[in-house]
Formats: structure tokens, sequence, C-alpha cells
């Protein structure tokens, strides 16, 4: 690696395995499945990480239980989000927690698939608990989160679905403001977005108590004979004013194809990302709400932001200020492509983004940046494991271009 840092895509969205400085990386896990009878199946994970270039040379990437007993399952501990869309997609498929990051402890309930609502009208939906048990300014930060989506079978081969999901950061003490209210009244009014009583800070009470963060999602997905092809719309709010949908266009706009007779080609995906809107700049309502300025995956209160081990969550576009109490750039313009597919035995994923970064409302950059920021995978399969070669490359009229290389070896028993 060049600059004595790795390139963007080297790092972003690996799960918090690599980051900007890491140079060697080794990973294990080992999986226990195990099913009692047809509708209880339990599950144990476990994985070891060691690298360099971060303060925690060696520690678990995974450890979890998982118990599934018919259509509701259960998850315990430390594990990943399943990987989507191949690896292509900027934000991982998912806005807010796109896979940047390690894995956070908690609890997450969730249905198997989908249920069956009325005729054509399936519903999903999932609930969970999370620590963030990292040093932050808000210690020992709770986390809820929810998710429910709607799914319409307009044909056998044509789904519409529409999701909400929501997180909220609460509890926790801060050096300035003290315990946060996290008992069970007030949980209730963090799953339901209410204001916090006379123990919540000014802000808190004004608006909704803690840091909560959400996004619709629209998405058209059509399986024909010869191709799947995905449209797809996540927004993303972080007040009333972005649930109203006042930041639009902001969010990610998504194009996922994959042709099935294809020999070479296996997926391919183009994302448009912007955050430039943020419902315009900051102001304050007659009743004392506040508007505008929604400064992504930030707080006054929750100064860390939506952010894990000095990571972001979600858009993995999001820069953290040097002292990670605030954004850096979390106002941007994304042009995203990613192609998966082989030649013989040599399987390939691509990707490169276009970004124009702007800062943010309250510190734009002097400049307004144009980077491209490119990845290219190569992996080879044998009988005694499978090796790999990466490539990244960071061009910028702002900064040093970065160039790296990586290799892999990985065996399964």
């Amino acid at each position: 690696r060049s600059d004595n840092s790795n390139s963007f895509w080297f790092y972003a969205n690996q799960y918090g395995r690599i980051n900007k400085n890491t140079d060697y990386m080794g990973l294990g896990n080992v999986e226990y499945r195990y099913s009692i009878n047809s509708t209880n199946h339990f599950e144990l994970g476990a994985g070891v990480l060691l690298s360099d270039g971060a303060a925690d040379h060696l520690r678990f990437d995974q450890l979890y239980a998982r118990y599934t007993h018919k259509k509701i399952r259960a998850t315990f501990g430390l594990r990943h989000r399943d990987l989507k869309m191949m690896g292509l997609s900027s934000v991982g498929g998912d806005i807010l927690w796109s896979g940047n990051t390690s894995a956070m402890p908690g609890l997450l309930l969730q249905l198997v698939s989908p249920v069956q609502l009325f005729k054509g009208v399936r519903f999903d939906a999932s609930l969970g608990h999370y620590l963030l048990d990292d040093d932050r300014f808000v210690n020992d930060t709770q986390v809820h989160f929810k998710d429910i989506k709607f799914i319409i079978d307009l044909s056998p081969r044509d789904l519409l679905s529409v999701k909400l999901s929501h997180y909220a950061e609460y509890g926790g003490k801060s050096p300035v403001s003290g315990k946060q209210p996290d008992g069970f009244s007030d949980y209730l009014k963090i799953f339901f977005g209410g204001g916090g009583g006379e123990k919540a800070t000014d802000s808190d009470q004004a608006n909704a108590l803690g840091n909560h963060i959400g996004s619709y999602e629209l998405e058209y997905a059509m399986t024909r004979d010869d191709f799947d092809l995905k449209f797809y719309h996540q927004t993303l709010f972080e007040d009333t004013s972005g649930r109203e949908l006042s930041n639009f266009p902001d969010g990610v706009w998504g194009i996922y194809f994959r042709p099935k007779k294809n020999k070479f080609i296996d997926a391919v995906l183009y994302e448009y990302v912007q955050t430039v809107s943020q419902s315009g700049r900051f102001s304050r309502s007659h009743k004392g709400r506040f508007s505008g300025n929604d400064n992504y995956f930030y707080n006054s209160t929750y100064r860390s932001g939506w952010t894990y081990e000095n990571s972001i969550i979600g858009l993995p576009f999001v820069i953290p200020a040097q002292d990670g109490l605030s954004a850096y750039i979390n106002r941007f313009y994304v042009h995203h492509i990613g192609v998966a597919g082989r030649i013989s035995k040599l399987a390939l994923s691509f990707k490169t983004s276009y970004v124009k970064n702007l800062g943010t409302y309250i510190a734009p950059l002097p400049h307004v940046e144009h980077a491209l920021y490119s990845f290219l995978e190569a992996g080879y399969p044998t009988s005694f494991g499978a090796f790999k070669l990466k490539l990244g490359a960071d061009f910028s009229d702002q900064k040093r271009n970065l160039f790296s290389v990586g290799l892999g070896y990985s065996i399964g028993f």
C-alpha cells in the first residue's frame, strides 16, 4: 500500500476486519448446527480475528448462538449480517447498517420467512437490541432496532416491497449531561419515537428521546427465465423533516441485474447515492422543533454518532472528524458500479465509485473534492484451498493517490 494507508474499498464494508492501516489479517471461523426436530434448530458460531492496525490485534470476530423455532429465529451475541448482492453494493445493501464495522453484541429476533397477511400480501419483521461497548462519548449506549416489510405479489414473477427500518441510540452516561434515561417507560418512548421527560436533554425533550435514524425502502423485483432484475431506493432520516421526505431525493437509488445464462457475468449493479439535501439548512419552528441540517449519523447528545469502534455503521462514504465527535464529510454525490463474473475457474469482482465530497453544512470543504475509488478481486479455487489477489486504487484532486495490493488464502474443512 502507498502513503501508509489502504485504498477505500480495501477496508470499507469489510466487517471491521481491515482498517486504513492494516497490513495483515488472519481469520478463523467455526460453526456447529444441530436440528432437534423438524421445527427446532440450534446453531453456534465463533470466529477469531488477528490483525494489525487496530487497538485490539486479537479479538472475536463472531461469537453467537442462534435458535430457530418454526417461523421465529433468535440470535444472541456477535454475528455479522449476511452478505447481500454479492458484496457489490456501496452500502452493503443497507444504507443504515452496511457491514462497515465489527459485529455489535446484541439480541435479534426475526421472522425466518415472510408471513402471509392476506392474498397477495406478505410481511416480514425484525426486532433487536444492541450495546455499543466501545470507547465513545456516551459510554454504554444502547441501540433499539426494528423493521417491518410488506411484500405485494403483483404476479408470480413480479414483487413490490415497502420496508421501514428504525434505529435509536439511547441510555448510557454522558460526560456533559450525565446518565441518560433508559427505564422501561423510556424504552417505550424510544420504540414509538416519543419526546423525553424532565431527565432528558433539552433537545430530546423538544424532539424525540435518543438519537433516531431510519430509512424507507422501496423495491421492485422481476424474475424472468433469462435474468433477475431489481430496482430499489433507500432513504435515510434523522427527524420529522426526513420522515416527511423533506430531504428528497437523498438516499440510495440502485439497479441490480443477474443474468442466468451468461458464462462470464454473474451480476451487475449501479447505485446513485446523495446526501446533500439534509432537509435544507437549519431552522427552528414556532413549536420549538428543529428542522434542516439533518447532519446524517451525528447527534448533539450522542456525539460519537452512528459509529462503532470509530467507524460509521451505515453509509461508508460518511467520514468522521479526527476527534470522532462530528462528521468531516456527510454531504456527497456518488456514482457506483459493481460487476461480478468469472473466466473459467477465476472468480472476479470489481467495484468503482466516483465521489464528489462537499463536507458538511456547518463546515463545508474549502474546495469540493472529486475522487475515484476502485477495487478488483480475483479468486482461484484449488483442491487445497482458494487463493485471492486484491488490487485497489484511489484517485483524488485534493489528496495523494493511493494504491493497494493484497494476497489472500483460505481453506475450509
